[in-house]
């Protein structure tokens, strides 16, 4: 009984990993589409996109680190 247990709380922690991978990966690539609009941006004489893709791009490589490591240790 116990061990079906622990194999019930590794496969969550292993789905949630998976998921905040998905995230994670879905926000960098976002950041990366937004970065198009930057050089316009500059062009402009505003610093608007550089700030908010910087900060997508930052959470979204927290939220992949953060889903790499939970896979890894309950894998």
């Amino acid at each position: 009984m116990e061990n079906s247990r622990n194999y019930d709380a590794k496969t969550r922690a292993q789905r949630r990993g998976s998921i905040a991978l998905a995230v994670g990966w879905t926000l960098l690539s976002f950041a990366m589409l937004m970065g198009i609009y930057v050089f316009q941006d500059l062009r402009e004489g505003t610093r608007f996109m550089i700030g908010y893709s910087g900060a997508i791009g930052l959470l979204g490589i927290i939220t992949a680190g953060y889903g790499h490591r939970v896979r890894r240790l309950n894998g």
